[in-house]
């Protein structure tokens, strides 16, 4: 039963935001309700040892203490089962309707009350964006303002002021802890991607080169057939390309952590080059590229990193082909979506193809052994990350529908930059 309840207040590296907040929005409830639970307790207590002067309070206070107990086990339920947003909202409410009406309008507006309308604001500043924390503030001191004149209390100014100070410093900090959260969870990102890569990327390489350097030697003392030694050094060749290929990704995903420059660039002249330069990179396969354009220029916001996206899409397309005869056909088409301007590209080959459990994944390097079994390794990790640099999307189909065996349709969209 209690490794039950500790995945409700368990953080984990790779919990999304919305996850967090669950999760720390549970503790939160925790200790309202220990607070609640002691409350009923020392009451109790009290009461036993003729501590109370109010008869009456041995019956409210347990009462009070039962509704609450209840109220944040509903309020826990709609948080792990529903949503965290709709529960935090709850909670907030609530909590401020307990404020008004638990106190006398004179002790609410002037006194100890006043005080907790802060706890309502420093809650908001963990879960909510900065202007919705200024919104909470000023929703207070309205609840505020309109007690007073229900009332005719003047209410204590100073304090009011003070509100509005916690408020913007609770949405400065906010923003700042948050901003805090996503960098650092990048960081952690970052390193566990590197790791990655040198633990099984850069180990499997080595590895294969060491296994053909001591076949090698062996082979030409023996004599052995030399198309079995020319096609183990093109093989040490593929993997010191591969190598070198990786190293290059890494810098380029490292780069994408900077701040980049964007430009207005047409991406046809980036296109042919990078067909150009796959054809003399495989020279001894028979690759056929047909290209069919229905526009003239293809202006998109971007820079020289597109050539990155093409090179990799063609590569991949080529290295995942088993059969003789190797066709990419490049389809590029002006698109109107909710009436924005669109370019599409479609890259269609008929490679050994992804199974439809895999479409999504292939894009993430963070699942175990997706990418390595596939082979696509950081490539399609890398041009996501560009794409969506360039406010682009991709993703893949089948060449056939519902057949994936006969290759694959990557399909990427650009929103199109005025000329």
């Amino acid at each position: 039963m209690f490794s039950n309840l500790v995945k409700y207040f368990k953080i984990n590296s790779n919990d999304s935001d919305s996850k967090r907040k669950q999760i720390v929005f549970n503790y939160i409830l925790f200790c309202f309700l220990i607070i609640a639970l002691c409350m009923g307790i020392l009451y109790f207590f009290f009461e036993l040892y003729n501590f109370l002067v109010d008869d009456d309070a041995f019956f409210t206070i347990p009462i009070a203490s039962l509704i609450i107990l209840v109220t944040i086990s509903f309020i826990f339920i709609i948080n792990n089962y529903i949503s965290h947003k709709i529960a935090i909202d709850f909670f907030l409410v609530i909590f401020v309707f307990l404020i008004i009406f638990t106190d006398t309008p004179y002790e609410l507006l002037n006194g100890r009350s006043i005080v907790y309308f802060i706890i309502p604001i420093i809650i908001g500043s963990i879960f909510f964006k900065p202007k919705y924390e200024i919104f909470i503030t000023i929703l207070i001191i309205g609840i505020i303002a309109l007690l007073s004149l229900i009332n005719s209390i003047m209410p204590n100014i100073p304090t009011i002021f003070i509100y509005l100070l916690i408020g913007g410093l609770m949405a400065f900090s906010s923003n700042s802890i948050q901003n805090a959260i996503i960098n650092t969870k990048r960081a952690y990102d970052r390193i566990d991607l590197y790791k990655d890569i040198f633990s099984h990327d850069i180990s499997n390489i080595i590895q294969i080169i060491k296994s053909s350097t001591q076949i090698l030697p062996l082979m030409m003392e023996k004599n052995e057939n030399k198309n079995e030694i020319i096609s183990i050094i093109e093989n040490l060749d593929e993997q010191t390309e591969r190598a070198t290929r990786l190293i290059s990704n890494i810098r380029k995903l490292s780069q994408l952590e900077e701040k980049i420059s964007l430009k207005k660039i047409d991406a046809l002249p980036f296109l042919n080059a990078s067909i150009e330069y796959i054809k003399n990179s495989h020279h001894n396969k028979t690759v056929k590229i047909n290209l069919d354009v229905q526009v003239e220029q293809v202006y998109i916001e971007g820079n020289e990193l597109i050539s990155d996206i093409f090179e990799n899409l063609l590569n991949n397309a080529i290295f995942h082909n088993k059969k003789h005869e190797l066709f990419i056909d490049i389809k590029i088409i002006e698109e109107i979506k909710n009436k924005i301007h669109y370019y599409k590209f479609q890259f269609i080959d008929n490679g050994i193809g992804i199974r439809d459990d895999l479409k999504e994944k292939i894009f993430l390097r963070t699942t175990e052994n997706i990418t390595h079994h596939l082979g696509f390794g950081l490539g399609l990790s890398l041009i996501k990350n560009i794409i969506e640099l360039f406010k682009g999307n991709i993703w893949v189909k089948n060449r056939i529908k519902n057949d994936y065996t006969k290759g694959s349709n990557f399909i990427l969209i650009f929103p199109k930059k005025k000329e």
